[in-house]
């Protein structure tokens, strides 16, 4: 069958998107297909939706925030299958691209800037607000998700989703994005690790290797992922190490002196693939140090 996937999306605000995709082919080919089986990513509240409406080429709609790739399982009425592959794209099909910080935001959110939730629709990326030596900042939580945006920013948010599901949303701390002028950006950091039960250090493919103008971004002292891991090492905050797909748990060799201490610690590999299942063997060994409430 010689068919593609298409794809419409727009932005609908707060940062998430209005997205579509549908079957296209020639008349004659659609009018034989039976039905679509459509498979999204795993942190849907439901991953695999069936549609049989030949009239509007099998379209399947949602709202999220992220990009993923969508599989599309095709059975046609004499029995004939064809399996599809797309990635979705948001703003470069009429999605709003995301708004330049401002200087002050620069500075802070180089890396942690915003973690959204999930893909299927649930609640919007949560803002903080930390005031150094205020009455307002953060409260006791029991953990701190300690992540490069550029190298696990939606494995993070699918993840962050399952931890509020089981821990609340009061409880887990993935990011500082709002901020009072004055403030200074490691200060409110080591609070927040501070307060925490179990940091989680999320390891992905450029986690060790990214990079800015002054070099290899976990040589600075100044990286905050890595004043993050420095804090808890400091204060034996449990740290769990959870390393995406195949990445491989660094080497002391290639950290620095600070941090050697994170390769002593047990791994948790969450893949893709499995992520259901990997996510909740985690839930489970974070239940040991925080307990139902």
């Amino acid at each position: 069958m010689n068919l593609v996937i298409r794809q419409a999306a727009s932005y609908a605000g707060n940062e998430r998107w209005d997205w579509s995709v549908w079957i296209d082919g020639p008349d004659a080919v659609l009018d034989q297909v039976e039905s679509v089986e459509w498979v999204l990513h795993p942190t849907f509240p439901d991953p695999v939706v069936l549609v049989t409406q030949r009239q509007s080429k099998f379209r399947l709609s949602q709202n999220g925030w992220g990009e993923f790739e969508i599989n599309a399982n095709v059975k046609a009425k004499d029995g004939r299958r064809q399996h599809l592959t797309h990635q979705l794209r948001l703003a470069e099909s009429g999605g709003r691209p995301a708004q330049p910080a401002s200087a002050e935001q620069s500075a802070a959110f180089s890396d942690n800037e915003q973690t959204p939730t999930d893909q299927g629709g649930q609640s919007a990326p949560t803002r903080r607000r930390i005031e150094i030596g205020g009455k307002s900042g953060i409260g006791s939580i029991d953990i701190f998700v300690s992540y490069r945006r550029k190298d696990s920013m939606y494995f993070t948010g699918w993840l962050r989703e399952r931890l509020i599901n089981n821990f609340g949303a009061d409880q887990v701390f993935t990011d500082v994005d709002v901020l009072p002028p004055s403030a200074e950006f490691p200060t409110a950091i080591i609070g927040a690790v501070a307060s925490c039960k179990v940091l989680l250090a999320i390891i992905g493919p450029k986690w060790l290797t990214a990079t800015d103008e002054l070099g290899r971004r976990i040589e600075n002292a100044n990286d905050f992922v890595r004043l993050e891991i420095e804090e808890a090492l400091a204060r034996s905050v449990p740290i769990f190490p959870i390393l995406m797909d195949d990445t491989l748990m660094p080497r002391r060799q290639d950290l620095p002196a600070s941090l050697a201490g994170l390769v002593e610690r047990q791994a948790f590999i969450i893949r893709n693939e499995s992520f259901p299942d990997d996510a909740d063997r985690l839930v489970r060994a974070l239940r040991r140090i925080i307990p139902d409430q």
